[in-house]
């Protein structure tokens, strides 16, 4: 029962903000499971979905900027939305 206040809450939270978009704090709750079960291979993914969903919103960010700024491509589309694969550590 360890789990209840340990790494647990910190899962489900790292699965609500990356459902809801708060992708840096999804990533600390995540990086906090990873410090009780650091080899537990759904944490792992999650951690590596988060990245790779920031390293997008950053990219967007810049194209969105280029384009205000008239350096971008016209036909760019933002897109935007929640991750929806997590799944917890078993417990």
């Amino acid at each position: 029962m360890d789990q209840c206040w340990t790494w647990l809450p910190h899962a489900i939270l790292g699965a609500s903000f990356a459902n809801t978009g708060y992708l840096e704090k999804a990533l600390y709750h995540i990086d906090k499971v990873l410090e009780y079960k650091p080899n537990d291979p759904e944490s792992l993914t999650n951690k590596q979905a988060v990245l790779n969903a920031i390293e997008m919103k950053k990219q967007q960010e810049q194209q969105k900027e280029n384009r205000a700024n008239g350096n971008g491509n016209n036909h760019f589309q933002m897109t935007h939305g929640t991750l929806h694969i997590f799944k917890l550590p078993a417990v």
